[in-house]
Order: C-alpha cells, then sequence, then structure tokens
C-alpha cells in the first residue's frame, strides 16, 4: 500500500516539475544574475546584517527610554514639562489615587 502511495507521489512530482519547468528555468536565471552582483559587489552580502544591527540599536534605545520615563514620578514630570504645558500630573495622579482609595 505504501508503494503506491509513493509511487502517484513520484508520478504527481514528476508531471509537476514538467508543468513548471518554465518557472524553474526563471528561478535559475535570476539566481544566476544575483551571483553576479555579489561577485561584483561583494559588500551587498553586508546590507541585511547592518539593517538587523541598525534595528537592534533602536530598539534598545527605544527600551531604555520606555524604561527612564516610566520609572519618572509625577514630580518630575511636572518639572520636565515646566510652561509647555497646562497640564499638571501631580494633581491628575492624586485625583486617580483619591477615586481608588490609595495614596499617590
Amino acid at each position: 500500500v505504501a508503494t503506491l502511495v509513493l509511487v502517484v507521489l513520484d508520478v504527481l512530482y514528476m508531471f509537476a516539475v514538467c508543468f513548471f519547468s518554465n518557472n524553474i528555468a526563471i528561478a535559475v536565471e535570476v539566481v544566476e544574475v544575483g551571483s553576479h552582483v555579489v561577485g561584483h559587489q561583494p559588500s551587498m552580502l553586508l546590507y541585511p546584517f547592518t539593517t538587523v544591527a541598525a534595528v537592534l540599536v533602536l530598539s534598545v534605545y527605544f527600551v531604555f527610554a520606555g524604561a527612564y520615563i516610566g520609572t519618572l514620578d509625577a514630580s518630575a514630570i511636572d518639572d520636565a514639562l515646566g510652561n509647555f504645558s497646562e497640564y499638571n500630573v501631580t494633581e491628575d495622579l492624586q485625583e486617580v489615587a483619591a477615586d481608588y482609595g490609595a495614596e499617590a
């Protein structure tokens, strides 16, 4: 039984190869052109790694910035905003704490 299943799969595979032979030829040509580009500009191989490195650096920066901002107390935020905002974080946090029965 397993032999018949494998024979059927093999025949289907052969039909697929014959049916997609044009696409396979195009894929081979694309690989050849890519190899010529890498042959003329080997530095192209480093491009994906530089992109990943830049994304990692930015991610680390935003994680540290978020952690710093997240650990600020309300008075530090009020001092940082200064005259730029009418928003008073300390008073708002005290109101929220009072609503929940806690102290800010």
